[in-house]
């Protein structure tokens, strides 16, 4: 065996190469880098849970997808909240990006059913027409008083797949396979089985709690090898050994260094061999080494890698992909977030201080961005426990679903480390979210930062358009259009949020223009429908017993009806439309004669609603001269009643949606405002406060009131700081009764 430690220079020029040119590899990874989606949205949510009629805040994190670090590149985040099933579109917003951060929220009706739904999130960098699957959402339950529906067991059969450690199972030389059992919905089995060579035992094999398991063994050339479980009489065949190739192994991994081991067959000739080692498609190393024997160990150093999964290639000298390997670098090394409530246990409407500490994995104390929420811990929903550590690093940078993402995170798990690489083994570099095939073009994109569209009906378009609020702001701020008629709304455009877009021109230009918005949620659920919607898979909790109790604690009014006399209209500017209307188009009169639009009196004052006025009952004109009382109607007066549509319609207006209007979380101030004791407070969510910067010591604090719910509550704090370190934790306390200690 050759031994060799070679060392990443990451340099191409220091890789002298035979054939073809190293550089290459680096083109091919670009390549794939440049079609992959260039951000990455992770969505935090107030809790997992909510009550029909309640707002569902959000805090999103758009983060460059090769770096994590809070991204720049995109402005406008596209919100949608839709059935689980994608039957059903409930809500969609747009938001404004901070520098990388969003925040907003959404309101439910009462009327909408108690069930699961996909709170969904896209940026136009987020999201590409050519990738296959979609993982930027977080599932949510709107209950409906209703315990949740118990979990369906079924006797459906056991899937075994097996994963040959670098992609192939090679005959005479050891061999690691990886296994992965599971049922229907990606349902993880934990089972024993036998190794069978051509029929006969060869080994015990056996996989953990989470469905994965590894063996290694020499398999002979011919040999037919499957794996039989202790739980049916089933046979999983394994897939047949090369004749010739080679084997790339993990020997050992540490949080210095990788040392791998490359064995080949004999009658392989391999010489010339080339490793790069890529993650989230950036190149970190690459290097040159040669076989003189059968097997060659080198190393890989840690800190040549960023934090996270990456891909290790080994390559032959005409720069074709023999094995691969997947591996996670730096492993639990993302910020430490320590919160301190000021007591353990809390009265009713007691005021909670929480102190927060972030630092890095040495204790350096850090500035962080933070997301902040504190709910009742019945609102907790154990069908989406991700947080960002675990969807950033894990659920969104693989293929397919992953099975309790949090596992793998958790200190308190001390098997981690080797689950997770069992994870990367059976999940494979086949399904590797940055997997370089070398063949890639550039993506398309499917949205727009600015809200666009274009004028239709006239080539002789006007130059300008005017953009203003139902409350008349924003008309200092023109839209210009182009010799096209196409047009884009400014950030300041778009700050409006439901806005009246008009024409301004000479009138023969104004009355034959249609102003045609493009729909940016139209092209999502377009790009949608080419795409599978990949959650993670969460292992069952213990159904909680108390749930229903839990939510009759709050009241939820049935849906209710305003009325009121006369036509009512969506803002007051539309209300004035009417009035105008009413005016401007209505040549109704009445003349001295006391009839309506008499021909011989000629005009005449308005007329006015509800009074009464005379007319012919067949509608002829109103004519002095003889007539029969039978002909006449005398009735009260009724003005026409248009729709919004027609109105928008007569006044050349064409409604648009920018930015959501910021709202603020209501939480009361028990300490300075009047205490109605004889109004319960039923706030589920105590804190909700996307926005949460730490100083340079580090530092925040958290201050809110306990409402009248007792019980435990937990607090949930995520964020990241501007390199893109990761930052989860949570707290919990309680609040009593005010007769128990504290």
């Amino acid at each position: 065996m050759q031994k060799l430690l070679l060392i990443l220079t990451g340099c191409l020029g220091l890789c002298a190469a035979k054939g073809q040119s190293p550089e290459q590899i680096v083109q091919d990874i670009n390549k794939t880098a440049n079609a992959k989606p260039k951000t990455l949205v992770y969505l935090q949510t107030s809790k997992g849970v909510f009550q029909r009629g309640e707002d569902i805040w959000f805090k999103a994190y758009i983060m460059d997808a090769q770096s994590l670090a809070p991204a720049a590149l995109d402005t406008t985040l596209f919100i949608q909240l839709r059935s689980a099933d994608s039957a059903r579109i409930v809500s969609e917003e747009k938001i404004l990006i901070d520098n990388g951060f969003a925040s907003g929220q959404l309101s439910t009706r009462n009327t909408i059913p108690g069930t699961e739904y996909l709170l969904a999130a896209f940026t136009p960098h987020s999201i590409f027409k050519d990738t296959s699957e979609f993982k930027a959402f977080r599932r949510l339950k709107i209950a409906d008083n209703a315990p949740p529906a118990g979990q369906v067991t079924s006797a459906d059969s056991i899937h075994i797949d097996f994963f040959p450690e670098g992609g192939d199972l090679v005959a005479g030389v050891p061999n690691l396979v990886a296994l992965k059992a599971w049922k229907a919905a990606g349902r993880q089995v934990q089972l024993s089985a036998t190794l069978l060579e051509d029929g006969q035992p060869v080994m015990n094999v056996s996989s953990n709690r989470l469905g994965t398991g590894k063996f290694q063994f020499i398999p002979k050339q011919s040999a037919i090898y499957t794996l039989r479980t202790n739980h049916s009489a089933g046979h999983y065949k394994l897939p047949d050994a090369l004749q010739t190739g080679v084997v790339l192994h993990l020997v050992s991994q540490s949080k210095t260094q990788f040392t791998f081991l490359l064995t080949k067959t004999r009658e392989n000739s391999l010489n010339q061999i080339y490793v790069s080692a890529q993650a989230r498609g950036i190149v970190c190393a690459l290097f040159q080494g040669k076989m003189t024997g059968d097997s060659l160990r080198f190393s890989l150093p840690a800190a040549k890698l960023p934090q996270g999964i990456a891909q290790v290639t080994v390559y032959n000298e005409q720069l074709r992909p023999l094995a691969e390997r997947l591996i996670f670098a730096h492993a639990g090394q993302n910020l430490v977030v320590r919160a301190t409530p000021s007591q353990a246990a809390f009265r009713p409407r007691d005021k909670v201080k929480v102190h927060i500490r972030v630092t890095d994995a040495a204790g350096t104390p850090v500035v962080a961005h933070l997301g902040t929420s504190v709910y009742d811990s019945f609102y907790q929903n154990s069908a989406d426990r991700l947080n960002i550590v675990s969807f950033t690093h894990l659920h969104a940078q693989i293929r397919g679903p992953v099975t309790d993402p949090d596992y793998y995170f958790d200190p308190k798990n001390e098997d981690r480390e080797l689950a997770l690489d069992l994870l990367l083994l059976t999940q494979g570099w086949r399904r590797y979210v940055w997997a370089n095939n070398g063949t890639n073009a550039p993506s398309q994109l499917v949205l727009s930062n600015r809200m666009t569209g274009h004028l239709g009906g006239n080539r002789d378009f006007p130059p300008m358009l005017l953009a203003f609020a139902p409350n008349g702001s924003g008309i200092q701020n023109p839209i210009p259009v182009r010799p096209d008629g196409r047009f884009t709304l400014s950030v300041e455009n778009m700050l409006l949020g439901r806005m009246y877009l008009k024409p301004l021109g000479d009138q023969q230009q104004i009355a034959k223009t249609k102003i045609l918005l493009d729909e940016p949620f139209t092209q999502i659920r377009d790009a949608l429908a080419d795409k599978s919607i990949v959650g993670p898979v969460f292992t069952p909790l213990a159904p909680e017993a108390a749930y229903r109790s839990a939510l009759s604690r709050s009241i939820v009014l049935d849906e209710f009806v305003v009325t009121a006399k006369g036509k009512t209209y969506s803002d007051p500017y539309v209300q004035g439309l009417d009035s105008l209307a009413k005016f401007s188009w209505n040549a109704d009169f009445v003349g001295a004669c006391n009839w309506l639009n008499c021909v011989s009196c000629g005009s005449g004052k308005k007329p006015v609603e509800g009074v009464s006025y005379s007319r012919f009952r067949d509608g002829r004109p109103s004519l002095h001269g003889p007539f029969k009382s039978e002909d006449v109607v005398k009735e009260p007066y009724k003005y026409p009643v248009y729709t919004e549509e027609e109105l928008l319609a007569k006044f050349n207006l064409t409604r648009a949606t920018g930015y959501q209007a910021q709202k603020q979380f209501y939480q009361p101030d028990y300490q300075h405002a009047p205490v109605d004791a004889a109004v319960d407070d039923q706030r589920n969510t105590l804190l909700w406060n996307p926005a949460v910067v730490t100083d340079e010591k580090g530092e925040a604090t958290l201050e809110f009131y306990c409402s009248d719910i007792t019980g435990a509550f937990i607090g949930n704090i995520e964020g990241l700081d501007v390199n893109g370190n990761m930052a989860a934790a949570t707290f919990g306390f309680t609040v009593q009764d005010g007769n128990k200690e504290k």
